[in-house]
């Protein structure tokens, strides 16, 4: 297995992004074309962001499509499915694809009065896209130990998720620590406390220990994590050498004097 200094943060590139190996061909097929936009299609999309939930895969493309149904169908809108990419998208922190799902989403959904929705998870959905915005900021900004706080207090925005949506999401946690936050460190770093990665991977005792050298392929000795070099976080001065012949230089200063 690759250690997490050598990946990038999930889809590791381009194509990946725009197919991904786990998508299934019906899935490809439905949003390649004009049936993206066909309403009676959504329950397709819909049960395919419930298996990427499971799966722990991820499908930015698909998930967007299922936005853009309830953006033109608002009467389909599935709360739960729309939370659920959400959370998806956090996973792939710093990527764009948080703000290109809140985007699609539109403005009304962070402003109707929950009286005025009749569904109970429909009606919390105001405070939830605030409280998700709010998780990215943490997140795109590297302020994991204020990401883990939130998202573990009190809020009741923060209840409703790990009640609802992260109770049904099993590896949400485990690949932000992946994803988002080894990433990060990996970039930056070639050493690191295990305490302070420990505050950021919200992880302690020996399930720390466990996931920084089973999970992530780190060493560790004493207090001190070594993640070794890569292309990021080994960064070398390089000599630029250029060759300006006297001509040329002479046509400069001569332009300078005009």
């Amino acid at each position: 297995m690759p250690s997490v200094a050598d990946r990038t943060v999930y889809p590791s590139s381009t194509s990946e992004w725009v197919k991904p190996a786990a998508r299934p061909v019906e899935i490809d097929d439905l949003i390649a074309g004009v049936d993206r936009y066909n309403p009676a299609n959504v329950s397709f999309l819909e049960d395919y962001l419930y298996d990427q939930v499971k799966s722990g895969s991820y499908d930015c493309l698909a998930n967007l499509a299922t936005l853009k149904l309830y953006q033109f169908n608002p009467n389909l809108l599935n709360t739960d499915v729309l939370v659920h990419i959400l959370l998806k998208t956090l996973i792939a922190t710093p990527g764009p694809d948080f703000g290109l799902s809140v985007a699609l989403i539109g403005d009304r959904a962070f402003s109707v009065p929950a009286s005025e929705e009749e569904d109970e998870m429909e009606g919390h959905l105001p405070a939830l896209l605030e409280f998700l915005t709010k998780a990215h900021s943490l997140l795109r900004t590297c302020q994991f130990s204020q990401f883990w706080k939130l998202l573990n207090g009190d809020e009741e925005a923060a209840t409703i998720l790990r009640q609802n949506q992260l109770a049904e999401h099993p590896l949400f946690a485990k690949l932000i620590r992946t994803d988002v936050v080894s990433k990060a460190v990996a970039s930056t770093n070639q050493r690191i406390s295990s305490s302070l990665l420990g505050k950021w991977l919200d992880l302690s005792g020996d399930e720390l220990n466990k996931f920084i050298t089973s999970e992530l392929k780190w060493t560790i000795e004493g207090d001190v994590v070594t993640i070794g070099q890569n292309e990021d976080n080994d960064v070398k001065g390089k000599t630029v050498r250029e060759n300006v012949e006297l001509n040329q230089l002479t046509k400069v200063i001569a332009a300078g004097q005009r």
